[in-house]
């Protein structure tokens, strides 16, 4: 035992001592920063079902916000309702433009703010724009509306009172909805099955090469 000692201890010259104090400062960097790396990220929750038609009072449309994680989130422009929640990192609480979940973004975006001076608990027909105001809302609704899917109108304070639950309106955009999703699902259990299909094909000319 002391001869291995003496042969330790003979060894221990100043460089070896710089390399051994080297190799235990990298040593317990890359166990730190392992300690430090961030968790796996979650997988990404599955598509939710597509928002059913409706039409929202302003106060209706506050529901939609964000804040609630089971509800879609939902903005207005120029009229009209927007399910934006594939869009949550933007416009759900935290985003850029997380101020316009829920609320009318029509004056936000003609004026390219995004904060809460843009944004009202109150019904706002943006009477007080202007025509060059009013082309930059324009290419704003044409983005949601070719990116994410329309749901109904925001309703003015007299649509609101004189509402209807069986406005025929809404009784058609409903029953369209209905039929798109109807022919969503049988062109997804087509497409499934086709490659279900696909997948059996190898296996049978393997088992006939066997055969």
């Amino acid at each position: 035992m002391s001869d291995v000692v003496s042969a330790v201890w003979d060894n221990m010259t100043p460089t070896n001592i710089l390399l051994g104090l080297i190799c235990f400062y990298l040593i317990n960097r890359l166990l730190s920063r392992e300690a430090e790396l961030p968790p796996p990220k979650k997988v990404e929750e599955a598509a939710k079902p597509r928002m059913a038609p409706r039409d929202f009072t302003v106060q209706e449309l506050l529901e939609f916000n964000g804040s609630d994680p089971e509800k879609p989130v939902c903005l207005a422009v120029r009229g009209k309702v927007y399910d934006v929640s594939r869009g949550k990192d933007f416009y759900g609480p935290g985003g850029a433009y997380g101020v316009f979940a829920g609320h009318d973004a029509t004056r936000g975006l003609a004026n390219w703010i995004a904060d809460e001076t843009q944004v009202k608990d109150v019904y706002d027909d943006c009477s007080d724009l202007t025509e060059v105001q009013w082309m930059q809302v324009r290419d704003w609704q044409d983005h949601f509306t070719t990116k994410y899917d329309y749901v109904g109108k925001l309703l003015t304070p007299d649509e609101a009172a004189n509402r209807k639950d069986d406005d025929p309106s809404l009784a058609e955009r409903k029953q369209l909805f209905e039929k798109v999703e109807a022919l969503v699902k049988q062109a997804d259990e087509m497409a499934v099955k086709e490659l279900e299909k696909g997948m059996e094909e190898p296996k049978n000319e393997e088992k006939d090469k066997e055969d």
